[in-house]
């Protein structure tokens, strides 16, 4: 994305428009499901799998039963953007994912709001990238009340940048072939990680580590190791900060950046100050 400022590419201007304008048809939010009627029928993006990925695959997800209107006006298609309409957290609120793909009819809850762009203008890869950015002007309709939020028609009148088309794909293509990478290092990482869980359960629960058969089994664990409380080998550090007190534009990780069942952080967040 260009730095704030910027808005020429080469000698064309990046114009300013509505973000609406650029609908191939009216934003909506998704369908309301109680629990108790959950459980079978059709996928269901919910805020879970929208706060625990970024770009969407067809994983798996809760089922629900629908009705055949919503099944013609709620499903979502490869390419469609997905705003959280609201968050317990103020970074959360409008936070951006993309579906990549879907192999059957998904659907998505009423606290998303879903934005199909028209792709003759506006590349919905790019506008993905560009809400995630520093130049996202998603910030300037969140409204913070008992949880931050975001309405769709405040999203449909938001103004954004539209570069020519052609660089619409160029940078989204740059960018997406960094997010690859990153995912498949991340896969990686999750075999690796597996790895040492099993060998884990191998060594200190199953306590078949290197010579154990010939080690002697005192008071539950091997001969010559010994028990320590954490408190023994660590500091635990209890240190609280006003938002005042950190400097503009320092990174902080929160507990809406820590990823689930996984123990690499590959997001977080940032505070800037008014002048």
């Amino acid at each position: 994305m260009k730095p704030s400022g910027a808005e020429g590419d080469g000698d064309v201007n990046w114009e300013r428009v509505r973000f609406g304008d650029l609908y191939a048809v009216s934003s909506r939010n998704g369908v309301t499901k109680p629990g108790k009627i959950r459980g079978s029928g059709y996928k269901m993006i919910n805020m879970g799998e929208l706060f625990a990925n970024d770009r969407i695959y067809d994983i798996p997800m809760e089922l629900v039963p629908l009705k055949k209107s919503e099944k013609e006006t709620a499903g979502v298609c490869k390419g469609d953007l997905l705003f959280a309409r609201q968050s317990l957290v103020l970074e959360g609120a409008g936070k951006c994912s993309i579906v990549m793909e879907t192999f059957s009819l998904t659907v998505f809850e009423s606290h998303l709001i879903r934005v199909r762009l028209n792709k003759t203008v506006a590349n919905p890869m790019f506008y993905y990238y560009y809400f995630r950015s520093p130049l996202s002007p998603i910030k300037t309709i969140v409204n913070q009340c008992a949880q931050a939020g975001i309405r769709g028609s405040d999203l449909t009148d938001l103004e954004v940048l539209l570069p020519p088309i052609s660089s619409q794909r160029r940078i989204a293509d740059i960018l997406s072939a960094y997010d690859d990478l990153i995912e498949n290092n991340r896969k990686q990482i999750k075999l690796l990680e597996e790895a040492a869980q099993r060998l884990y359960k191998e060594w200190f629960v199953d306590l078949r580590f290197p010579g154990w058969e010939t080690t002697e089994i005192v008071d539950g664990v091997p001969e010559g190791w010994t028990a320590h409380s954490l408190g023994q080998l660590c500091a635990l550090r209890k240190m609280t900060l006003k938002t005042e007190e950190i400097p503009s534009g320092l990174p902080y990780i929160g507990l809406e950046h820590i990823p689930r069942k996984d123990i690499c952080l590959s997001d977080w967040g940032g505070l800037w100050h008014s002048q």
